[in-house]
């Protein structure tokens, strides 16, 4: 009986932190739980081309890198188009196009048909990232908007919860599977879209231009000093972050000898870890600092993951440690930061703060296996962490300056 209060307040809060979302943000979260439970080829990625097409480390980071720098390009016309078009046209062609081009990587076996190809799903893939920020921004209140933009990361974690699981399981069979899965539950996405949120997003985009300014930026994200600022510190943490995808695994391979459905597993506990707590964290803590109060703890978080591994290296508990503190760091930024890169723009201009944001992740997706890479593979992972644990600590620094100037 002492135990059913306790279970009803848990229920209540959740119920809180879920209730006030519009239909249209719930279908949406539907669709990219669909699309990111596919999520298989890029976790698993560098150990493919590693361990089963015999590339070395430096290698698989450049192809990395190529993914990065085609989501950087696809960024930036994805904003556009999203300003011309609308969102819904760029989000349902990026799914469709980016599933076939799934197909098509997995038939790729030399390293400049590999590069070249990649390139070109990431341009096509992260088209989607700017369009999807701006629809979630018209279809959400500004009460609600950073709660949105967490059931959205939610579902995408709680997909992708599944995905390198499943993906770990598909790599043992062979790695061909990984291809046809990806690119099938894109396909699958980009259909469900259509039916069920053609109609919403019409509707949404005819009243766009009554919606006020939620923050206080702009129409130009390009001329925007602190914004850009803001970019330029969250590039150095997510360079930092994006080593959970790029070359942890590699580094679980390597030095602690786990087998793919290990990494999967670990890598799933990421994403079950986002959707099991953040609706409920960002619920709480959202009304009590300011958004880079928790960002900056974010980026600690992240930091300290690093020091850990290197702290405790040989400690297989630490590798679980380590991704506990990255996605808590995940947990704390991201949802603040993505909502920060909307409440600065005017709606006409929500494309290109929102192309701003996707290009500050896409250039991370290029350093960070450039970077990372390079130094893995000629001082190695010890010096790796403990570079990107630096790149944490300026950051926090810089967002801390920023925090005076910039009122969020």
């Amino acid at each position: 009986m002492r135990g059913r209060p306790a279970v009803q307040t848990t229920l209540h809060l959740y119920r809180t932190a879920y209730g006030g979302l519009s239909r249209s943000v719930w279908l949406l979260a539907a669709v990219m739980l669909v699309n990111r439970s596919g999520t298989m080829v890029i976790p698993f990625l560098s150990v493919y081309l590693t361990h089963e097409l015999g590339f070395s480390v430096a290698q698989a980071g450049l192809v990395m890198a190529g993914f990065g720098l085609g989501a950087i390009v696809g960024a930036v016309l994805g904003g556009r188009l999203t300003d011309r078009l609308g969102y819904f046209p760029v989000m349902t062609g990026s799914l469709a196009l980016g599933g076939l081009m799934f197909l098509v990587l997995g038939q790729m076996r030399t390293f400049p048909s590999l590069c070249g190809t990649i390139f070109v799903l990431s341009v096509v893939g992260e088209a989607f990232r700017p369009a999807l920020s701006a629809s979630v921004a018209s279809y959400a209140t500004p009460a609600t908007l950073t709660r949105s933009y967490s059931l959205i990361r939610l579902t995408s974690n709680l997909g992708f919860s599944v995905g390198p699981a499943l993906g770990g399981l598909l790599a043992a069979l062979g790695y061909g599977w990984l291809f046809v899965a990806d690119g099938g539950t894109c396909l699958l996405a980009a259909g469900l879209l259509f039916v069920f949120l053609r109609k919403s997003a019409r509707s949404v985009v005819r009243a766009t231009s009554e919606t006020p300014t939620i923050g206080g930026g702009g129409t130009a994200a390009w001329r925007d000093r602190y914004y850009l600022a803001f970019s330029a510190f969250g590039l150095l943490f997510a360079v930092a972050f994006c080593q959970l995808f790029t070359l942890m695994p590699v580094f679980l391979k390597q030095e602690y000898q786990f087998p793919e459905p290990r990494i999967g597993l670990w890598l799933a506990f990421n994403g079950f870890m986002v959707a099991a707590v953040e609706m409920i964290l960002i619920h709480t803590i959202e009304k009590r600092r300011s958004s880079l109060t928790w960002i900056r703890l974010g980026v600690a978080l992240t930091a300290l993951s690093f020091v850990s591994l290197n702290l405790l290296a040989g400690w297989v508990p630490v590798v679980w440690l380590a991704v506990l503190l990255l996605t808590f760091g995940e947990m704390f930024a991201m949802p603040f930061m993505q909502a920060v890169s909307v409440t600065r723009a005017t709606p006409e201009a929500r494309g290109q703060y929102a192309a701003v944001y996707s290009v500050l992740w896409s250039s991370a997706q290029v350093l960070a296996p450039t970077l990372g890479g390079q130094i893995a593979q000629w001082a190695g992972f010890t010096t790796l962490w403990w570079v990107m644990a630096a790149l944490g600590g300026v950051s926090w620094v810089g967002f801390g300056w920023l925090k005076e100037r910039f009122r969020v």
